[in-house]
């Protein structure tokens, strides 16, 4: 209670009464010009800001949203930066989370303490860029010496930021695109070598504001006209084709997924249920999680792509390699300490098997993840070839002899465990994740990756 108290005080000082001293000020300027030319200078990023620009018709100088322009930090001042400050960041507009064995009442009261003073009101002098969602697609190609491959961004007006039953289910429609190994976008792609990623992004704080749904993919030159094809109609199967009952299995065993990793650490709970607050507007979105992803049917899936994958009001950005000629060419531009409890390893042990593998476990109560680790190591590391242990680690990622690698993802998919082998110099190393009610099913898979690989010339070429 004294070190939560001592916290609690020593957070509010500093969110209330930041010194800026003006030398500090000078010398921050040189490293935060850097990062924005940094931000300025990254293919990717710039493809990025042009896609989301394009999506929501943003009128701006800067090249990149969030870094803004070296001009507006080279001419900033003292006072500049504290008329910010005490503009912006006042106890209204702050969410503060405490996770811990602590007392909410007696909590609430410190916080009221050290925060309830400063008050202020910012309801007349709030704003937020106007997001205007184009009406039709739109499509910008740019040569970038700076690349080899060719980057596609895709670009879609998702739901709004205070719409958590049409958010889980738009993130269920990622899921099902990109979400897994055999989700339907990336078992499409896989004749290009591709595996895609969609997700949504929050672009404005205001709630009622669209999301941004941002799709990436790479393809080698001359192939990403074929590569958007296919893309293309993966996303229109989606607005007339439910999943079916296998694939909404997996789909929200990996929503779900995700809120366990999230509860595994305070700091993780912490920054989850800050993120609902502030960008949803609703703690709901984090207690509700659970009950959200139960509720979910294939057709709140569908209707999601019906509704926000619309082809014709889209935004393309591809970035060319320099050497490919495009048609639409555009240059690129005394401390305190309150760390909670220690973690407990009275639980540990350890045996030798009958064929000597050495096994430590190490019990963590209320853990609802259960993590192994498998190694094989030798001493001194092997004299190899350049890429030989790159080349091993993706072949023991193509199934086994016994599974086909579709076979296998479906089987990790299906129950919810992640499983994946690595290859060094000197160590041959399988990680996995998986419930306690998979782990019988998840030792015989991590046995199985490393005794029956599926070693084919064609896995090879």
């Amino acid at each position: 209670p004294d070190d939560l108290q001592k916290f609690i005080k020593l957070h509010a000082d500093m969110v209330q009464n930041p010194s800026y001293k003006e030398e500090q000020l000078a010398k921050e300027k040189g490293p935060v010009t850097s990062e924005i030319q940094m931000l300025c200078d990254n293919p990717g990023n710039m493809a990025i800001n042009t896609t989301l620009k394009n999506l929501f018709q943003i009128r701006t100088k800067s090249r990149d949203l969030i870094g803004g322009t070296v001009e507006n930090i080279e001419g900033m001042t003292r006072q500049t930066v504290v008329d910010y400050y005490k503009n912006w960041y006042t106890p209204d507009n702050m969410t503060t989370v405490i996770v811990g064995e602590v007392d909410p009442h007696s909590t609430a009261s410190l916080i009221n303490r050290y925060f309830g003073s400063n008050i202020s009101s910012r309801a007349d002098k709030s704003y937020s860029e106007p997001l205007v969602p184009i009406q039709n697609t739109v499509r910008t190609d740019i040569s970038n010496p700076n690349t080899e491959s060719v980057l596609l961004n895709m670009g879609f007006s998702g739901p709004a930021n205070d719409s958590p039953k049409e958010v889980i289910a738009t993130e269920a429609l990622c899921a099902a695109l990109t979400g897994y190994k055999n989700a339907q976008l990336n078992k499409a792609l896989k004749p290009f070598g591709v595996e895609a990623s969609i997700g949504t992004e929050i672009i404005s704080p205001n709630l009622r504001d669209p999301l941004a749904i941002l799709l990436e993919a790479n393809f080698q030159p001359g192939t990403e006209e074929e590569g958007l094809k296919t893309i293309y109609s993966t996303i229109y199967e989606m607005t007339y084709r439910p999943v079916d009952e296998s694939e909404m299995t997996i789909i929200k065993n990996k929503l779900k997924e995700s809120l366990k990793y999230s509860a595994e650490s305070a700091m993780s709970i912490s920054s989850f249920i800050g993120h609902s607050i502030l960008d949803h507007g609703d703690i709901r979105n984090y207690a509700a999680s659970v009950q959200l992803i139960d509720s979910l049917t294939p057709y709140d899936i569908m209707q999601s792509a019906q509704k926000f994958l619309n082809l014709n009001k889209t935004v393309i950005t591809m970035l060319h390699p320099a050497s490919q000629a495009v048609s639409n060419s555009v240059k690129a531009p005394n401390a305190v300490s309150f760390c909670g409890k220690k973690p407990d390893t009275s639980n540990s042990k350890e045996y030798t098997l009958p064929n000597h593998l050495i096994v430590y476990t190490i019990v963590v109560n209320h853990s609802p993840i259960v993590s192994a680790q498998l190694s094989f190591r030798v001493q001194n590391p092997l004299h190899m070839k350049p890429g030989i242990a790159s080349i091993l680690s993706r072949m023991l990622s193509y199934g086994t002899a016994m599974n086909s690698e579709e076979s296998m993802e479906n089987l990790k998919d299906t129950n919810n465990i992640a499983c994946d082998v690595s290859v060094s110099s000197d160590e041959v190393l399988v990680n996995a994740d998986f419930s306690k009610e998979s782990a019988g099913l998840a030792y015989g898979i991590m046995k199985e990756n490393l005794l029956y690989p599926n070693f084919t010339q064609e896995n090879f070429e």
